[in-house]
């Protein structure tokens, strides 16, 4: 891991970030997101309580029926947790943080979800601001973009997390342009992103991918929590030489 001593600079040639703001989607999502998330907890504790009788009956059949509804149960409660989240509608618990200590605690854990063939790399810009955001949250942001950039080079190579700040001027983020901002990129260089997707990749649901690998709910709920974490997402990228996609943030008071 090295230190640089120079912030970097602001991206230019950005997308604009998709408005998680957009009224008739956030009163949906809010909405929906409420009443199935008080379904689905009378749903999980209904099924838990019927898991603990069949217990006692060792009732196996039963057990693996329930664990079986329990589980979907749970990956369904995720999944409406992950679209409040693209909608900047979730609980946040922001607190004072480093951004650098936060990515130096993560460089273990991310290295190890790498394969042999990636070369992670972090550069870290010495005396930055701290942040007022949540912590988990930042993680999981940061981790969401690691795995996409994981999933962008399957045939290796160099993998950069860094860390920097600098003023939106000169860009299209709906930022204050004079203001300093945190900012935190994660480049890869793969296939990068070809231009009839760029303006769809913020979308909640989007993905390039089969049907079969996943929702696609990756880069949405990043940009929903650095949206409502008073930031900005930005995203440079060039099919065939690689992606960039930097979290702008203001610095805490």
């Amino acid at each position: 891991m090295k230190e640089r001593a120079s912030p970097s600079d602001t991206a230019t040639g950005n997308l604009p970030p998709l408005d998680p703001g957009n009224a008739t989607f956030v009163d949906f999502a809010g909405r929906l997101g409420h009443d199935l998330n008080n379904l689905l907890s009378t749903v999980i504790g209904s099924l838990g309580l019927i898991r603990e009788e069949n217990i006692a009956n060792e009732d196996q059949e039963g057990q693996q029926l329930v664990d079986d509804a329990l589980s979907a149960s749970r990956d369904c409660a995720d999944l409406v947790d992950r679209l409040m989240i693209a909608a900047g509608k979730q609980l946040l618990r922001p607190q004072r943080v480093a951004v650098n200590s936060i990515l130096r605690r993560l460089t273990p854990l991310l290295t190890q979800t790498l394969p042999d063939n990636i070369d992670l790399q972090v550069s870290l810009a010495p005396g930055l601001p701290d942040l007022d955001v949540d912590p988990d949250r930042l993680e999981a942001a940061i981790i969401d973009l690691v795995v996409n950039a994981r999933e962008a080079m399957p045939s290796g190579g160099e993998l950069v997390i860094s860390s920097g700040a600098g003023k939106a001027s000169g860009t299209r983020l709906a930022l204050e342009s004079d203001r300093l901002y945190v900012q935190i990129s994660v480049s890869d260089v793969g296939s990068g992103i070809p231009e009839e997707l760029r303006d769809r990749v913020l979308e909640p649901l989007f993905t390039s991918k089969p049907s079969s690998a996943g929702r696609g709910m990756g880069l949405s709920m990043v940009n929903g929590f650095v949206y409502q974490s008073h930031g900005a997402l930005s995203i440079d990228s060039e099919p065939g030489r690689g992606t960039r996609v930097t979290l702008h943030f203001p610095p805490a008071d």
